[in-house]
């Protein structure tokens, strides 16, 4: 339920992957790996232990309503002061080859560059630059829900779900708990051509609306879902007038009203994007 990365993290260091970084208290310390470490302080490493709890919790409410029982009881067992956010519980709920996709994604440089994120560096595995430590969507799992998002609506869409956006996801995460790497791949190209095609159509500034000149969410939403319901295959070359489609949607204050996002609902959701099919092939 929690803990993986830091399982991980241990393991990691003790098969000498990575050095320390940041020592504050024992700088001495810092940069050396753990074969580097005097004897002493390696034994007292191996020496600690690590907790576990272990949960079994049945129930007989709805499928749709286990993960609260779960959150309930990670919430219950995370006493450390800070409450994680949806998206964080799902990376701890759901760990799988669909999750490993999101954050695949969220580290892909015109993903990054399309939400003003900083570019990914291998170094930011061990030590995260203030830049990127400082970014809202980074620092809350915002970016990997962006992808999730998109998956989830559309999915919601060819198989008319029902309930409210953040259960969608959930719901979302454990349908795909299983996929195979055949799978993933498949889902990885989708996205990553998708975000290309509008990339390039809207000149490298996808989502971006005028009277605020930075991506919008529900906007980002409405063209990938109707772009992957449409295809990409239908809409080459037809560039410049996607662009001046979407000028005057953006002009028109019912229409506008729309793309921002003014209702959160599924319904709502759902005419973004059918006003979106209107942009890209109208």
């Amino acid at each position: 339920m929690d803990g993986r990365q830091r399982t991980e993290a241990i393991k990691g260091f003790l098969d000498n992957t990575y050095a320390l970084r940041g020592m504050e208290y024992w700088p001495e310390l810092d940069g050396l790996r753990f074969t580097e470490l005097p004897p002493t302080i390696q034994r007292g490493l191996l020496r600690r232990t690590v907790s576990a709890i272990v949960l079994l919790a049945e129930t007989s409410r709805p499928e749709e309503s286990e993960i609260d029982v779960r959150m309930a009881l990670f919430k219950r067992l995370n006493t450390g002061g800070i409450t994680l956010n949806p998206q964080e519980l799902r990376n701890a709920l759901y760990p799988s080859n669909f999750n490993d996709l999101l954050v695949s994604i969220s580290r892909w440089d015109s993903f990054r560059d399309t939400w003003g994120i900083p570019r990914y560096t291998k170094e930011e595995i061990e030590v995260e630059p203030k830049k990127l430590q400082s970014n809202a969507l980074y620092k809350t799992m915002a970016d990997c829900e962006l992808v999730l998002r998109f998956f989830a609506i559309k999915e919601t869409i060819l198989e008319d779900r029902k309930g409210s956006l953040r259960a969608l996801m959930d719901k979302t995460m454990k349908n795909h708990i299983s996929d195979s790497r055949e799978k993933i791949a498949e889902l990885d190209k989708e996205y990553r051509g998708l975000l290309n095609f509008l990339s390039y159509t809207f000149e490298k500034r996808p989502f971006i609306l005028p009277k605020t000149n930075r991506p919008s969410r529900p906007t980002y939403d409405a063209l990938m879902v109707a772009g992957a319901l449409i295809g990409t295959d239908n809409l080459v070359g037809r560039e410049a007038k996607i662009r001046s489609n979407f000028l005057a949607a953006c002009g028109t204050p019912k229409k506008y009203d729309v793309l921002v996002g003014r209702g959160n609902t599924i319904e709502a959701i759902k005419d973004r994007v059918n006003l979106a099919k209107e942009i890209l092939t109208a």
